[in-house]
């Protein structure tokens, strides 16, 4: 598929975190990406660069995260965030743009997935 024009952006705007526009129709001003790193969650398909949400939407992921990871229920498996600016997708997703949206799953036994 296309990409469309705001997956071709790469940087964030810099600004104040603000969600813009309407729930189908939208983007984030000032996202901030999710740290790829971590112990607590593994993010999902990195290479597609939809991992920027809102500050207060990447907190309440880390915690929730964190939260599961000490009382070993599985690991938290983070998809489909919002890309640097925000904006269409060219596979749907369009709760997604604004940066107020996120697919987490929980996998039983935790395990690490590859990039494949």
């Amino acid at each position: 598929m296309a990409l469309t024009p705001w997956q071709k952006i790469e940087h964030q705007v810099a600004s104040a975190p603000q969600a813009v526009g309407i729930f189908a129709n939208g983007r984030i001003i000032g996202a901030q990406p999710l740290p790829i790193n971590s112990t607590d969650y593994q993010v999902m398909r990195i290479d597609q660069h939809r991992y920027f949400d809102h500050p207060d939407l990447l907190a309440f992921i880390q915690h929730l995260s964190r939260k599961a990871n000490q009382k070993a229920l599985g690991m938290v498996l983070i998809d489909d965030m919002a890309m640097p600016a925000g904006g269409r997708f060219n596979s749907g997703h369009t709760s997604h743009q604004s940066g107020l949206d996120v697919d987490i799953w929980l996998q039983l036994p935790p395990q690490l997935w590859s990039a494949q």
